[in-house]
């Protein structure tokens, strides 16, 4: 690798780090300069001192740094993040993978303007019994689809969950909840190539709580 094309790859991974869920879910800084779509301007983004470094204030090298990358999205001379399997019809997302709390509380208008494809699992339909929550499931505004969550995705997020200790507070319930929400955003990536394999920090294993 030239040392040009080493200095745009460094530049890349900084700014990719900028805009990855672990860093931008916390830098309330970064998220003040973002516009009503998410993005922030190019400019803005010289003035951080390890990207000013890594690019010597070489602009059109920043530019070419976002743009080459799979996780980030160029308008113009503003980036932001890549929105994986994003909503085609304007709604915030494209699939939404529904708990059985979701499903009884009563704001179905509310999750209907959410998201395009709505999906639970048959375990999470058990969960549903008295003659209320039912009454509140048959009334959803919206075709709620059920799927059973591959062992693969299953076992990636036991795996993942056992890292961070929370693996004790989650019921096989939670995890087929989560697996599935897995499995829909592999088949909407194509990879799970934008998604950690390793948590930031373990926590403390949680104890699960007695019904």
């Amino acid at each position: 690798m030239s040392a040009a094309a080493a200095q745009e790859a460094a530049a890349r991974a900084q700014i990719e780090y900028y805009f990855s869920y672990a860093n931008y879910s916390r830098d309330e800084y970064l998220r003040s300069l973002a516009d009503a779509d998410g993005y922030v301007a190019l400019d803005a983004l010289q003035d951080f001192p390890k990207l000013h470094k890594l690019t010597q204030g070489d602009g059109a090298l920043l530019k070419r740094a976002a743009a080459s990358s799979t996780r980030l999205e160029v308008s113009e001379d503003k980036v932001r993040a890549r929105r994986i399997g994003a909503s085609s019809t304007g709604r915030q997302a494209q699939h939404l993978v529904l708990d059985a709390n979701a499903l009884v509380r009563g704001r179905g208008a509310a999750l209907q303007a959410y998201a395009d494809n709505f999906w639970t699992t048959t375990e999470v339909l058990a969960e549903v019994k008295d003659a209320e929550s039912r009454a509140r499931l048959a009334a959803l505004p919206f075709r709620l689809e059920t799927r059973r969550p591959s062992p693969q995705a299953v076992d990636r997020v036991s795996q993942f969950a056992r890292k961070t200790g929370d693996l004790a507070s989650l019921s096989p319930v939670d995890v087929q909840v989560l697996a599935l929400a897995y499995d829909l955003e592999l088949e909407a990536a194509g990879s799970d190539d934008h998604l950690r394999r390793e948590p930031e920090g373990a926590a403390a294993p949680c104890a699960k709580k007695e019904p």
